[in-house]
């Protein structure tokens, strides 16, 4: 009678602490994930940023074709692709200043 009972103590302490376990796998797997789904927010809110701003730039650039601004085009040439007018030098400040 006494075998039984201890074996009967002994199964529910087994279950007791695979429960236990298994509670505290399933707090720690929330907790990271809440972590993670919180990063992936902040990256979901810097690239609608990104996507805001571009937009914007596309819309600037998307006008100034449109008006045929040839200093805009020019300024353009200059600073995007590095173009120059033909006779004229160009001079590259190497210092760093």
């Amino acid at each position: 009678m006494k075998e039984i009972k201890a074996k009967k103590v002994k199964k529910s302490t087994l279950i007791r602490i695979g429960l236990i376990a298994l509670c505290i796998y399933m707090v720690a797997m929330l907790i990271i994930t809440q972590a993670k789904t919180s990063d992936q927010e902040n990256q979901k809110k810097a690239l609608e940023e990104q996507i805001v701003l571009q937009r914007l730039k596309n819309e600037k650039m998307r006008l100034a074709l449109e008006e045929d601004d040839p200093e805009y085009i020019e300024q353009i040439a200059r600073e995007e692709f590095g173009y120059v007018k033909p006779g004229e030098k160009v001079f590259v400040d190497i210092s760093g200043n």
